[in-house]
């Protein structure tokens, strides 16, 4: 809808229901499931945070703070983002990329705003992880450690980096 520029169709779409279907993709841990009875991980929680700001539904209600936190929570211990809180899962590329996108449209990417618990994201160590996923040999960038690059990953870490540095630009200005 937004590539077709049709602000009527955008109109046509029954927004209460949607707030009502994203709702009820979210699990008691506050992830989001891709489709009903389907896995919970971060790509769901990054497309229900993009469908409710394209939409301007009511943020707290699609995403209170148990959704916001596990966004946080998914970070790791390398900086970036793994699939799901699971006790410990590896930080790769494309998790990244949605786990920051959606920290930013939740507004909990960058200190003073936060998941409700007072938590935010690592900011240093997202850039870090970004910047180890580059390598010498090839130039390009893989999406976990000890992986062959793939071009793929020049747009999930690229983007990840880009959003990290605007973040840490904000956080600046913050103080």
């Amino acid at each position: 809808l937004a590539i077709c520029q049709d602000e009527a169709a955008v109109r046509k779409v029954d927004r209460p229901a949607l707030q009502r279907w994203l709702v009820s993709l979210r699990s008691p841990d506050g992830g989001f499931r891709l489709h009903r009875g389907g896995e919970v991980d971060l790509r769901a929680s990054f497309c229900a945070a993009v469908v409710a700001a394209f939409f301007a539904l009511d943020m707290d209600a699609v995403f209170p703070a148990e959704a916001r936190t596990y966004i946080v929570d998914s970070q790791t211990y390398e900086g970036g983002f793994c699939s799901c809180l699971d006790g410990g899962g590896e930080a790769h590329g494309g998790y990244t990329q949605c786990g920051v996108a959606a920290a930013v449209l939740l507004g909990v990417a960058v200190p003073n705003n936060n998941d409700g618990a007072g938590r935010t994201l690592d900011l240093q160590n997202l850039e870090r992880f970004c910047a180890m996923r580059q390598l010498d040999f090839e130039g390009g960038f893989c999406g976990r450690a000890n992986k062959l690059v793939d071009s793929c990953y020049s747009f999930w870490i690229g983007g990840s980096a880009a959003m990290a540095r605007a973040c840490v630009a904000a956080a600046k200005l913050q103080r």
